[in-house]
């Protein structure tokens, strides 16, 4: 399951990642950006963060491997349900070309 040390190195990791990808997804966006949308974009990479934080430091073989399978694969899983469900109740609000 991993240790104290092992888990405040994913969040170190993770949440760094994932405030840097939600910045990088909004940043080109219109200035006055919903709320709902920001906290659509926050609903995303969060979770994305921890994942990419677990992966990085447990490593493939052992994030992988009961008890942290059922967060490696739920965490994407999750994530990917939850943007699909909220994605038919939004807007697309996008300035790219």
């Amino acid at each position: 399951m991993g240790t104290v040390r092992e888990w405040l190195e994913a969040l170190g990791i993770g949440i760094p990642w994932g405030a840097f990808m939600a910045w990088w997804d909004a940043h080109d966006l219109t200035e006055s950006l919903p709320r709902r949308e920001r906290v659509w974009r926050l609903v995303h990479w969060a979770p994305m963060g921890l994942w990419f934080g677990l992966l990085t430091t447990f490593g493939w073989r052992r994030a992988f491997h009961p008890p942290l399978l059922f967060i490696s694969v739920g965490l994407p899983l999750g994530t990917f349900i939850v943007t699909r469900v909220l994605r038919g109740k939004r807007r697309v609000v996008s300035n790219r070309v």
